[in-house]
């Protein structure tokens, strides 16, 4: 009796299988190597003679701007998909996304990085206008003053302030209550007999040649009285003094470049701190961070928008407002984002909801001052 043979199943031809079109790149061709001029058949994809993909990009900044949002968020599919729940299902996409649906929505990764991009570019881009405006109105303010009051704040930025009395002082301060004016009176009548660094002198000395370019400030440290700082100290002094005198753009720059990088840090975090608050759920740490993705993300896309109707397109006066409506926007959308992913009733939600708030917003503060601290540190 023989056996019959077992039908094995047919093995699909790799050349055969059809992608998905948003898996598809699509490329400019050409009928020719625009590397080495090998001529071929417009179809190919790859140069034959010396590999170079058969892609061009003379095309328009528009086209461009096309191609990337098709090559990062899948344009054609995906990011249309993704769009209506991002905004208006707080959590569908973390949802979808632990439930295995990860092929149908833009990947959390890739839609946070992208985002992050433009926010940060655009935060970075209101604050420098936002500091230079402040700076213009202080200004102007100045000039405005009395000529007996520029004389007395002239007085101060030298570090004379031997002839000045508390109530000159309290000129410039009239709104502080007795406690601070206490304080004003104690600064300008007292110096600080314990640190010969921040003393009178070494004040004045300073405000004259913080200015003057041709003195290094090696030379302008040598000049001043540094016997009482440590070797930290005086280090740390010197990137300031760098970081004083360099210009507000450079400033801006340095304070927030790291910005990005500090928020990726924090992101783990916040998801951990997630785990902690719903441990009972027997969820993954990835769900808490992918949920924590989409939180940041949309609270980028809201605040950027607020940030760029405040500086340039409302009134003045209005941009706290934008602000303001954008805070409980975003407050709101997260905490329906905490019932949908975590399924707790409305009250219990609420409670820890306002405690990881609480939370994340010290260590935001913590991460801020550190962030501050190395971008002094490695100017």
């Amino acid at each position: 009796m023989t056996k019959k043979p077992k039908h094995s199943k047919p093995v699909p031809d790799k050349k055969k299988r059809k992608f998905p079109p948003e898996l598809i790149k699509k490329r400019r061709k050409e009928n020719h190597c625009l590397n080495c001029g090998e001529d071929f058949d417009e179809g190919v994809n790859y140069c034959p003679h010396c590999g170079q993909e058969n892609n061009h990009n003379r095309v328009s900044f528009g086209t461009l701007i096309l191609d990337f949002l098709n090559n990062y968020f899948s344009f054609d599919s995906k990011f249309s998909l993704s769009l209506l729940p991002f905004f208006f299902e707080p959590g569908y996409l973390t949802k979808k996304f632990i439930e295995g649906k990860r092929a149908s929505f833009v990947n959390p990764i890739r839609l946070y990085l992208v985002i992050s991009l433009i926010f940060f570019f655009v935060f970075s881009m209101v604050s420098s206008d936002l500091i230079q405006d402040s700076i213009k109105d202080i200004d102007q303010g100045v000039e405005e003053l009395p000529d007996s009051t520029k004389v007395n704040l002239d007085k101060i930025l030298l570090g004379d302030l031997s002839g000045l009395e508390a109530d000159s002082t309290y000129k410039f301060a009239p709104d502080t209550n007795d406690s601070t004016d206490r304080i004003i009176t104690y600064s300008v009548t007292k110096p600080d007999a314990d640190n010969d660094f921040l003393s009178e002198e070494n004040f004045a000395v300073y405000m004259r040649l913080r200015e003057d370019y041709e003195v290094s400030v090696d030379n302008l440290l040598d000049s001043l009285n540094t016997d009482s700082l440590t070797s930290f100290q005086y280090n740390l002094t010197k990137k300031l003094i760098r970081l004083d005198r360099a210009e507000n753009q450079v400033v801006i720059s340095q304070l927030l470049k790291n910005l990005p990088l500090m928020m990726i840090f924090i992101l783990p975090i916040f998801a951990f701190l997630l785990m902690l608050f719903y441990l009972r759920r027997n969820q993954y740490y990835i769900t808490h961070l992918i949920h924590a993705l989409h939180l940041h993300s949309f609270a980028y896309v809201v605040y950027g928008f607020s940030f760029v109707a405040a500086m340039y397109w409302l009134p003045t006066g209005a941009g706290g407002w934008a602000i303001f409506i954008s805070l409980i926007l975003v407050s709101t959308h997260s905490y329906m984002s905490f019932l949908k992913v975590y399924g707790q009733g409305w009250f219990k939600t609420l409670v820890k909801f306002n405690v990881i708030g609480l939370l994340y917003s010290f260590l935001l503060i913590f991460a801020l001052l550190v962030e501050m601290f190395f971008a002094v540190a490695t100017y």
